[in-house]
């Protein structure tokens, strides 16, 4: 079992194009990273061992100059992508406009007891995802 400094080193390390699961177990803590998960990555599984003690946290946003698109905590692009027992967040607050925490543009993703949260449109979906005893929360 490797062990990686950063989650985004776990995904790097992720081999490209495969056809089976390739896990990630993301011990309890707040990592301030903002993740994406590049086409290439596919059947990524980032499993936490509870979301409210798993916490994954960026904040950019409108005001730092960023595109709403751009100011994702988690930006998934790869088809299959599984997520368990995390907390996705963004913590830009309302006096830096429209943020979000997830951006989901791939298909066949799944999230499973998590936690999306931010001030505005906390998960964005350009395709189908599956979301199962998940929280959303939000302000707006």
């Amino acid at each position: 079992m490797n062990h990686f400094k950063t989650i985004i080193d776990a995904i790097v390390a992720a081999p490209d194009n495969s056809n089976t699961q390739f896990y990630i177990h993301v011990t309890p803590g707040t990592y301030h990273e903002r993740l994406q998960i590049p086409p290439t990555k596919t059947f990524v599984a980032l499993i936490g061992d509870n979301a409210l003690t798993t916490i994954i946290v960026d904040d950019r946003s409108n005001a730092r100059g960023f595109k709403t698109s751009d100011s994702a905590t988690l930006t998934v692009n790869s088809n299959n992508f599984l997520a368990k027992s995390l907390t996705f967040e963004n913590s830009a607050g309302p006096q830096n406009g429209q943020v979000v925490a997830v951006l989901d543009q791939a298909r066949f993703t799944a999230y499973h007891k998590c936690r999306f949260l931010d001030f505005q449109d906390s998960c964005t979906s350009e395709a189908t995802f599956i979301s199962l005893k998940s929280v959303i929360s939000m302000a707006v």
